[in-house]
């Protein structure tokens, strides 16, 4: 078994995780973005743009699972660390049960949805056949659930560096085979085919370190109780509300976009979602990575709850502001240069876009206590009012700004319901603390965002012709944003409480090392 103990294990799994996950992510980039440039050049753009749209689609399909596997993830938690494999092994029983249900209501549903599929591609002009493409979709997204449950006890169990492994192995050999499926035999088909044996070979994988690994666990195969399913479907119902949420919000702006603009403008988006989608990933890798260590962690001492909590939100808003900065100076010139001139959007889309990134990241840190404290219990519905917000926004705003309006519309349903709820919730339920000092927090930091980058854009932007930059001129202008934010940044937060805490610990890590 692998529930060992002592915190300095405790950090050691954390670091493998953080790292081994950033690791993930960052092979992600750079591969996806060589094969995208590849995708278009051999399939064109409007392909891109049904691969784009099925993905949500496939997405919205899949919310049958509803955060079940996140919500019994967390579940597992408190009797992995009070070492109750009974209570483990229940649990996993009824994750299997779930879980293959949830991959049979996928074939179902999306064969339904196969025969309309064909109504919501806008401006397809192409031979290919649409309702085959999207089984296949179903089909893998289906196939991921079979054995996928036994992973969960790896991540729960603070293992997740593990799981990272396997994801790495597999992805390199799906990325290789769909290279050389598109360079010879421009087969989006067979490209499809190729992911669907990637999902399996990295399931199988994993199916098999788990049964190695936690034998003890699964050989008991003890039957769940009505109760048992009961107090899990209490726990999972709010979390329920949450992913469903978040998965509509983000699964259904390519679906407007494809029905009101087009397929094509469709896979114009999908190259700025390519890029702002991997640089969110590794945002969430490192902070979903903390959710077991906080969880567990807020079993032990509540009281470290809101010190730990303003420590990796101070990370989140210096990380995020700094990330978005780039974007807002340097993601057209990027697009030009990766993709061509032709694939670039306009400047008040990319604001929006970026605006939405901000929200997303900067909410990480609340993601992580809300699964780690169970604080989605409370206001339960208030993911629902953001689902109706934003399509009912995205909806009328369409008609009139295009794509901006569609992305415009999850800024407004974000504010106004996950900004300034989640923070009150967690400081008044949790931390018995105002949450004035959370919101300072967050307008220091965008205050000293703005500042920065105007100045940066009036200084540099005379120097850029049309807006265009060479490969070369990215990798100074970009090095140059990176150090200067960081030392103006330093400067102006570099004796607050969070930073003074930071540097301790890294001292502390620097002297532990030489020791």
């Amino acid at each position: 078994m692998h529930c060992e103990k002592g915190n300095d294990l405790n950090i050691k799994k954390l670091q493998r995780t953080i790292f081994s996950g950033l690791g993930l992510q960052v092979l992600k980039i750079f591969v996806n973005m060589f094969l995208r440039v590849i995708f278009i050049r051999e399939l064109g753009t409007q392909i891109l743009g049904i691969n784009s749209l099925f993905t949500n689609v496939i997405t919205l399909i899949s919310i049958t699972e509803l955060g079940m596997g996140g919500a019994i993830t967390a579940y597992l938690y408190k009797p992995l660390a009070e070492q109750k494999y009974d209570e483990v092994s229940i649990l996993m029983e009824i994750y299997k049960r779930v879980y293959r249900g949830i991959s049979l209501s996928i074939l179902l549903i999306g064969g339904i949805v196969a025969i309309f599929i064909p109504h919501f591609v806008t401006g397809y002009n192409g031979n290919l056949n649409l309702r085959l493409l999207f089984l296949l979709f179903v089909l893998n997204s289906s196939m991921s659930y079979l054995t996928a449950y036994r992973n969960a006890i790896i991540t729960a169990d603070r293992r997740g560096y593990i799981a990272n492994l396997v994801y790495n192995i597999t992805f390199v050999i799906q990325s290789i085979l769909q290279y050389l499926a598109l360079v010879t035999l421009q087969n989006y088909v067979i490209y499809l085919v190729i992911s669907i044996f990637a999902t399996l070979l990295q399931n199988s994988i994993l199916n098999i370190i788990a049964v190695r690994d936690y034998n003890q666990i699964f050989v008991r195969k003890l039957k769940p109780s009505k109760n048992d399913y009961q107090s899990i479907l209490d726990y999972v119902k709010p979390m329920m509300l949450y992913m469903l949420s978040g998965v509509v919000n983000n699964g259904t702006d390519n679906i407007i976009i494809s029905k009101f603009l087009g397929v094509s403008v469709v896979g114009m988006y999908a190259n700025y979602v390519i890029v702002v989608s991997a640089l969110q990933s590794i945002l969430q890798t490192v902070f979903s990575s903390m959710t077991a260590f906080v969880g567990r962690e807020f079993y032990v001492d509540k009281n470290e709850g809101e010190r730990i909590f303003r420590m990796i939100n101070f990370i989140a808003l210096w990380v995020t502001f700094l990330i978005a900065g780039g974007l807002l100076l340097f993601f057209n010139s990027f697009i030009s240069w990766w993709v061509g001139r032709s694939m670039v959007l306009s400047s008040a889309t990319v604001w929006v876009i970026v605006g939405n990134f901000i929200l997303i990241g900067i909410s990480q840190p609340l993601i992580v206590f809300r699964e780690a404290t169970g604080s989605f219990v409370h206001n339960q519905f208030k993911p629902v009012w953001s689902t109706v917000i934003n399509i009912a926004t995205s909806l009328v705003l369409v008609r009139f700004f295009g794509i901006s309006g569609v992305l415009f519309g999850t800024i407004v349903a974000r504010i106004t319901t996950y900004f300034w709820n989640d923070p009150m919730v967690l400081y008044q339920k949790y931390f018995y603390k105002p949450v004035k000092q959370y919101f300072m927090a967050v307008i220091a930091m965008f205050g000293s965002f703005t500042g920065y980058v105007s100045i940066w854009h009036f200084a540099i932007s005379p120097w850029i012709p049309n807006g265009r930059m060479s490969l070369l001129q990215l990798l100074v202008c970009g090095i140059l944003y990176l150090v200067t934010f960081n030392i103006y940044s330093f400067v102006i937060f570099g004796r607050t409480v969070e930073v003074r805490k930071i540097k301790s610990l890294l001292n502390k890590k620097y002297q532990k090392g030489c020791d």
